[in-house]
């Protein structure tokens, strides 16, 4: 009885180990997306031709 219940235990945090890990994995696409157009905006700051940079921001965002 004891045995089983350890490896229930070990298979429900297996269990949650991987929906964890999912949400995580969502969670970090997210955080590059984020990112990716964060480094988008701050290379159109830095450029000093706007109109080029405005077109440059709308074909990245699309």
């Amino acid at each position: 009885m004891r045995y089983y219940y350890s490896l229930m235990r070990y298979h429900i945090s297996a269990c949650n180990y991987h929906r964890i890990r999912k949400k995580i994995k969502i969670s970090n696409d997210a955080l590059l997306n984020n990112r990716r157009k964060l480094r988008v905006l701050e290379n159109n700051r830095r450029n000093f031709n706007y109109e080029n940079s405005f077109i440059k921001k709308i074909l990245t965002n699309l």
